[in-house]
């Protein structure tokens, strides 16, 4: 059998000892010299930009959650609400989220449009309750229906992402026409 040859290079030993004792010795300096300001610090290429406000970021979710139902994006609907996801729908009926997403496919009971504005959000730890109201539009054979609300989301903070448990909406009534000025056709004599 061979033996393995192996090769020696001292001068480049000694380089890589010397420019390890020099990191060593030079890291603290640097850190240092950073801390109080004399080294210039690296400008990022982009501005900063400042964090959005918790309305600013369940209104995202909002957004998102409108855009999955009206396109029947199965997928983006998935990653908004959890598994154990409950609706309950302007007329009482409980559905599940397996449900929710069933419902994506069934051209006649998706609307055309779905609008939601964030009112309001209070965040209590790793839970968030999100108000808003909305509007809806199907297309009912060329009649458009439209449907005026109120919803209430609870979202949970689970793995680093904001995930719907719970929504209920309630319908409010569009209002009724005033009623018409009667012209009587009698006249006085």
């Amino acid at each position: 059998m061979e033996e393995a040859t192996t090769f020696e290079f001292p001068m480049f030993r000694k380089l890589i000892h010397c420019t390890l004792f020099a990191l060593l010795l030079s890291g603290p300096a640097v850190l240092h010299a950073q801390a109080v300001g004399q080294l210039p610090q690296m400008q990022s290429a982009a501005p900063a930009q400042k964090p959005l406000t918790p309305l600013q970021k369940f209104q995202g979710y909002e957004d998102k959650w409108s855009i999955a139902v009206v396109n029947a994006d199965q997928f983006t609907l998935q990653n908004l609400l959890a598994p154990d996801f409950v609706n309950i729908s302007p007329h009482g009926q409980t559905t599940i989220r397996s449900q929710q997403i069933v419902d994506l496919f069934q051209k006649a009971r998706r609307p055309v449009s779905m609008e939601q504005k964030v009112l309001s959000v209070r965040i209590f730890g790793d839970t968030a309750l999100v108000r808003g109201d909305y509007m809806m539009k199907w297309d009912n054979n060329g009649r458009t229906r439209v449907q005026h609300g109120v919803f209430t989301h609870v979202y949970v903070l689970t793995r680093d992402r904001w995930r719907c448990v719970s929504s209920q909406r309630s319908a409010i009534p569009n209002p009724a026409p005033p009623p018409r000025k009667s012209r009587s056709r009698h006249r006085r004599r």
